[in-house]
């Protein structure tokens, strides 16, 4: 089957476990809405969560691309998370798998995928798939997941770096500027100045990052102070074009 080509340049990502958060994004703006039931659900809300993405893909969606983020392949709820999204959907665009560190989990998903669209009398190959790569195993079998399976539509990277230590200091976007008639380091814009070192006030320890809200289950990349995050897709025409 001839892949279409999709328009990814915004991406909504919502949670499936709140009913009032996906009612809200049908009216809102982006390119690619995807309903989560990974990271952004608690493992007790699983279930409820699923039957709601099952719900609302049958709904209209217009002309975006509209996708569900499974659990990962390693999941005692990744199996029945495609089972129940693909069979209910009048048109589910693709299915997102994260945490793929190698070409077998997109070639486990392609099989499923096959099963259920047949189960259910969909056209053979109607669902896309995006791998998300997150760690350095993925990013090491890059090329043989990019070629795991015909459905692969995008590479989805999003590698976190934590820092060794952090060092108390001016917030980043900041410079220190130099008040040489009193010899002291301030905060704000204008020349990089050479002051000592800035400390925490008093009482006070530099935090350990955002932490998850109430109900969500915390993710890879939560709770890292300085974490850099790198995402980006790369279109399937990329491999095909032989780059």
């Amino acid at each position: 089957m001839e892949r279409p080509h999709r328009v990814r340049r915004s991406c909504l990502a919502v949670p499936a476990s709140s009913e009032r958060f996906i009612e809200k994004a049908h009216g809102l703006p982006a390119d690619e809405v995807f309903l989560d039931l990974e990271d952004a659900v608690a493992p007790a809300a699983k279930a409820q969560a699923r039957a709601n993405a099952a719900a609302a893909v049958a709904g209209d969606w217009g002309g975006r691309v509209l996708a569900v983020r499974v659990n990962d392949a390693s999941t005692p709820w990744a199996h029945r998370d495609v089972i129940d999204v693909v069979s209910a959907a009048g048109r589910l665009d693709v299915i997102v798998l994260p945490k793929v560190t190698s070409p077998d989990h997109v070639v486990w998903l392609d099989l499923l995928l096959g099963q259920v669209e047949r189960g259910a009398g969909l056209p053979p190959g109607q669902t896309g798939i995006e791998a998300q790569i997150e760690d350095v195993g993925g990013l090491a079998a890059v090329n043989a997941i990019a070629a795991a399976s015909p459905r692969l539509e995008a590479l989805v990277f999003g590698l976190g770096v934590r820092p060794r230590h952090r060092r108390a200091g001016p917030r980043r976007g900041h410079v220190r500027r130099r008040d040489d008639r009193r010899g002291l380091a301030q905060d704000g814009p204008g020349h990089r100045g050479q002051g000592p070192r800035v400390r925490p006030r008093p009482g006070r320890q530099p935090g350990p990052g955002r932490q998850p809200g109430p109900g969500r289950q915390p993710g890879p990349g939560y709770g890292r102070a300085g974490e850099f995050v790198m995402i980006m897709r790369l279109e399937r025409s990329i491999y095909a074009a032989g780059a």
